[in-house]
């Protein structure tokens, strides 16, 4: 079936989403979600809700972007010639290559389908690979000896997982023992705050993790972002706190 539906919606569908509360009975079922209609929420969370809701109706220009991005870059990827599968374990996908969206189931990914796409792209009929927790085990998708495609391989981590031990798991599938060529990562971010402060903790949860594995917080996958917590950002922000004290005030912080 054609997709109808726009960014806008997407957004829409996470606020009305947020109108549910888990209700569990006496017994102890399964919780059932109940809807909390608009009137019944308290003036400070009703506030916020419409609030919120003003800034959907307000964007400009987000209907044309892409309600699936793996699907569409997936389209895009397969349009430059490059040929790609995935190891997600979705059960939909949406199909972007007729120009208008449409909605369709895919195969259920079972050991052998995803054995034949991971053989596909170690000997080189398969160009690129879009995984996601998924595949962050059991793969082995390195520039390995045993292959033949030899060829480096390179990472492109466009949504860090928030489980560290899950990214590393993840990064390390193309970075094993028996490699012939040492791979190469890119996290991709732009400058918007609220990208680059959960980066920056991304990386010095990476950093505390090879400390505590290697005793060195530089381990051969290491990226290089930017650094917003260390006493230097505590300094500036304690002196911007004591200029400003009604903005201390109203944030409740010593």
């Amino acid at each position: 079936d054609d997709v109808d539906f726009t960014f806008r919606d997407i957004l829409q569908t996470a606020l009305d989403g947020s109108r549910y509360i888990a209700v569990t009975d006496e017994r102890g079922g399964d919780p059932i979600r109940n809807p909390v209609q608009l009137h019944e929420l308290d003036p400070i969370t009703k506030a916020a809700y419409l609030k919120a809701q003003k800034v959907i109706d307000s964007l400009k220009g987000i209907d044309d972007l892409p309600v699936s991005p793996i699907d569409y870059i997936a389209n895009g990827l397969e349009k430059a010639g490059i040929r790609t599968k995935e190891i997600t374990g979705r059960k939909i996908h949406l199909d972007y290559s007729n120009g208008i969206p449409t909605y369709e189931k895919r195969a259920d990914e079972s050991k052998a389908l995803r054995r034949g796409i991971i053989d596909d792209y170690n000997n080189g009929s398969v160009d690129a690979l879009i995984i996601n927790a998924a595949g962050a085990t059991g793969l082995s998708i390195h520039a390995s000896e045993k292959f033949k495609d030899k060829k480096k391989r390179h990472m492109l981590v466009l949504q860090p997982h928030a489980d560290i031990s899950t990214l590393v798991q993840m990064l390390g599938r193309i970075n094993r023992t028996g490699q012939v060529e040492i791979p190469s990562y890119n996290i991709l971010s732009t400058s918007l705050p609220s990208e680059v402060r959960p980066l920056s903790v991304t990386m010095a949860k990476l950093q505390k993790m090879n400390a505590n594995t290697s005793a060195n917080a530089d381990s051969d996958i290491s990226f290089d972002a930017p650094d917003l917590f260390n006493r230097y950002g505590d300094e500036i922000v304690t002196q911007y706190l004591r200029d400003n004290n009604e903005l201390q005030a109203r944030l409740r912080l010593p």
